[in-house]
């Protein structure tokens, strides 16, 4: 079989579940994607992220969000919410996205892979004006990141104790304050809880949500420090996929995600997942079956939180830390109810590792891949 060379970027989740699933029919070759250092382009030039430059020499380009400059060499893009890569709080040249824009409906580019059916309506939001639009809804296909299965079998409710679990890395976009919070609401109820939380509780004041107030921020981060939950700063991900298949469940109540890459790896270790019901993650998380959505503050046209992009709003930190409660609240909540039925772990547990199974299926993607492979360097669309 002939050997297709693609050109990715290097990434870690954003590459290992889309991109790099192990396809018989090329050689997979990883590389820098940034023209420009990395500490210009995230300050005066961020629309850089919406594009690469890549050299010549290769059958077919497969990259992740940014659009190549490479003439005549066919590339495919996978992508996760905006194409072109310019989203609200991203100043860009007008130029630059129309002329991305017509990149996109070139021949040049045989396929354009939606990670979620909210990506592809964020897509035809951005670009259903247009002249082209037709031309490029027929090269949007969906396809989930995928992911191979570190469980064989559903799992059982173990032990006398709730063995709950979250991760993420920016602690307040992902929520975190509301995991602490449920853990010692559902301790004062009487339910036996245990908890672990694995992140290095990063803050920043350039996150894009989140509290500008430093202090405020600090008095988060050492609330969860002080409590008496099990506090891991950084874990290898294979040693966070061992902890998922010793918890119960998943709590992953972020405010914003364009996917939510955990809560598939979360369902492939057999373990439920109790995740916002925002962007993506209704299509991971079925309610009630493997487990269970939050309610949010959504815009409801777009499954986006009300504050998204709203830093600089008065009330953006009133509304940030309003929801945080909601969320523990939520949590709290539904925990509770589980608690008295929860005759019902087997059924979740089952149907977390049949959704890994049927709809993130790493087999599966990499047949997809090899096959869209064969037809873009065969075919122009």
């Amino acid at each position: 079989m002939r050997v297709y060379t693609v050109r990715t970027a290097k990434s870690t989740y954003n590459h290992t579940m889309n991109i790099e699933l192990g396809q018989k029919n090329c050689r997979l070759i990883c590389g820098s994607l940034r023209p420009i250092p990395a500490c210009l382009w995230r300050s005066a030039f961020r629309w850089v992220e919406s594009l690469c430059w890549i050299r010549p020499g290769y059958d077919l380009i497969h990259t992740f969000n940014a659009i190549p400059v490479a003439p005549m060499t066919p590339f495919i893009v996978t992508f996760e919410d905006y194409l072109p890569r310019l989203p609200p709080d991203r100043p860009s040249v007008g130029w630059i996205k129309h002329h991305l824009q017509r990149m996109l409906g070139s021949p040049s580019c045989r396929a354009i892979l939606a990670m979620s059916h909210y990506a592809i309506q964020e897509f035809t939001k951005q670009n259903c004006t247009v002249p082209f639009f037709p031309l490029l809804q027929k090269k949007v296909r969906l396809c989930y990141p995928s992911v191979s299965l570190s469980a064989r079998r559903p799992k059982k409710l173990q032990g006398v104790k709730l063995r709950l679990m979250s991760v993420g890395k920016p602690f307040l976009r992902k929520g975190i304050p509301a995991v602490v919070m449920a853990h010692k609401l559902l301790k004062k109820e009487g339910i036996p809880v245990e908890t672990t939380i694995v992140t290095p509780l990063n803050w920043s004041k350039d996150e894009y949500i989140g509290p500008n107030d430093e202090q405020l921020a600090l008095q988060m981060r050492n609330e969860i420090v002080r409590s008496d939950i099990h506090l891991m700063r950084c874990l290898p991900n294979g040693e966070v996929l061992k902890l998922m298949a010793q918890h119960d469940f998943l709590l992953f109540p972020s405010f914003h995600d364009t996917f939510g890459y955990v809560a598939i790896e979360s369902l492939s270790c057999a373990t439920p997942v109790i995740a916002t019901n925002t962007c993506a993650l209704p299509e991971i998380i079925d309610h009630g079956k493997n487990g269970f959505l939050l309610p949010f503050q959504n815009d409801s046209e777009n499954l986006k939180w009300k504050w998204l992009y709203k830093k600089e709003h008065p009330d953006y930190c009133d509304a940030f830390m309003a929801q945080i409660k909601e969320f523990g609240a939520s949590i709290y909540e539904t925990l509770t109810r589980f608690w008295q039925e929860r005759s019902s772990y087997d059924e979740l547990s089952a149907n977390a590792l049949l959704k890994a199974q049927r709809m993130f299926n790493r087999e599966s993607a990499a047949q997809f891949l090899e096959n869209l492979y064969e037809e873009s360097v065969g075919s122009a669309v």
